[in-house]
């Protein structure tokens, strides 16, 4: 078993510049989400690296019958120009946690939208 939260701490402290981007870049396109880190998808990376390759995508806050209620609380409150919100969906310990998280010591999401708006549509869409 996974320890989440730790997982949770490498993918924003590693990615906070591309998470923070595409949360901005969905906000700004379907209104207030969830970044949703797919770890029923979760992987080791290649090689016996320590690196995780993730998939993430948005789930707009409109989608509420997805969402318990903790998580459409923390979409409802959180401040997009400060924070994101993080969803890590298909744990083994069968549920989802749901994060608020914000900026530290990275750039605020509109910020690092500009740094990296441009990218975002090239990657695929896996943080590794």
């Amino acid at each position: 078993m996974l320890d989440w939260d730790r997982v949770y701490h490498q993918v924003v402290n590693d990615h906070w510049t591309l998470l923070a981007a595409f949360a901005w870049k969905s906000y700004s396109e379907f209104g207030r989400g969830a970044v949703v880190v797919q770890v029923d998808q979760l992987v080791r990376a290649p090689r016996g690296g320590e690196g995780l390759d993730v998939q993430v995508s948005y789930l707009p806050g409109s989608d509420v019958a997805r969402l318990t209620a903790d998580t459409s609380e923390f979409i409802a409150e959180y401040d997009p120009r400060h924070e994101v919100v993080i969803l890590f969906t298909g744990l083994d310990s069968g549920g989802n946690l749901a994060y608020r998280c914000r900026t530290g010591e990275g750039p605020l999401p509109p910020d690092a939208f500009r740094l990296y708006g441009q990218q975002l549509d090239r990657l695929a869409w896996r943080l590794q």
